[in-house]
């Protein structure tokens, strides 16, 4: 990706110093194309976040319009895997399934297909089949992020739609080997989120806390309340929002699900007031109506204040 985003402001600055060269504005040319540049870098990663934007309210058709300026700046796999999750949550299975039958022709690895093969089969109640997919997937993956991304996914599956005696025993072992390949985070965090929604099921709401609420305020909270002071330290945390951040949009329903799962141990705490405050923060954040609608669920059933 890195690549052909600098060919195409290469191609950006060499047009403007063409432009400038012809026209001979009475300024100092190379000043104005770096100026222009650099708004342009600026604009680039906000139209991606500006995709995801689209995705997390719901306005599908529109994201993957948006997307296909993409088409030449991402590499064609990651184009087509973030092509797959926008039709995934916009419940068109039907595209989404052959967006991943091409995407597999053309050498898409079976760590991905896998995965949203089962996203797809458990978001349709076919909890089993997505079972099946995702241990094919680990069986076929190697040791490295892949797997670990795979680990917690059949994980969160077992924790949240088979949660068996016997699968919740394997969720542990599960979670032991995802740590054991990444101490980086934001996945290690991720990870500890997970075995916070273990906790939760287990009937601990106060470990299941312990684990969830810094996790959730190392990927996400943390940058909602942190207020830049100084105009230099405002400037600068803009940039960083604008251009990039692991707490992007993208990762927005993922974050709403843990904040479900934050707001139901708080509840079982009969701290309703703070349940009340995470349910709202994950409900703000996604209007996809799969995290959406269980969020807003859990809100009502909150005691009234």
């Amino acid at each position: 990706m890195i690549i052909r985003v600098l060919v195409f402001l290469t191609f950006i600055f060499a047009l403007v110093m063409y432009l400038l060269y012809n026209i001979k504005l009475p300024i100092d040319g190379l000043l104005l194309a770096l100026g222009l540049l650099m708004l342009a870098i600026v604009a680039l990663f906000a139209h991606y976040r500006y995709v995801g934007k689209l995705r997390t309210s719901g306005r599908y058709h529109a994201a993957l319009r948006q997307l296909k300026f993409w088409w030449m700046l991402l590499p064609g796999e990651a184009y087509r895997q973030l092509r797959i999750q926008i039709l995934i949550e916009s419940s068109d299975f039907n595209a989404a399934r052959k967006a991943i039958e091409d995407a597999e022709a053309k050498g898409m690895e079976t760590a991905f297909s896998g995965g949203f093969r089962a996203d797809i089969e458990r978001r349709q109640g076919n909890y089993k089949i997505a079972e099946q997919h995702l241990q094919r997937a680990i069986d076929a993956t190697p040791p490295g992020l892949l797997r670990t991304g795979l680990l917690t996914q059949l994980a969160r599956l077992y924790i949240h739609n088979i949660p068996t005696k016997a699968n919740l025993k394997q969720v542990g072992f599960l979670l032991d080997e995802a740590e054991s390949l990444t101490k980086q985070p934001p996945h290690s965090d991720l990870i500890k989120a997970v075995r916070g929604e273990w906790y939760l099921v287990k009937q601990t709401p106060k470990k299941a806390i312990e684990a969830l609420q810094p996790s959730l305020d190392a990927l996400f909270l943390s940058a909602v309340t942190y207020k830049p002071s100084g105009f230099f330290n405002k400037i600068t945390y803009f940039l960083a929002q604008v251009t990039y951040s692991q707490r992007d949009e993208h990762q927005y329903p993922f974050f709403a699900e843990l904040c479900l799962s934050l707001g139901r141990a708080y509840a079982k705490r009969r701290d309703f007031a703070q349940a009340r405050t995470i349910l709202q923060q994950g409900l703000s954040l996604t209007q996809q109506s799969f995290v959406a609608e269980p969020l807003q669920k859990e809100l009502d059933a909150l005691p009234s204040e």
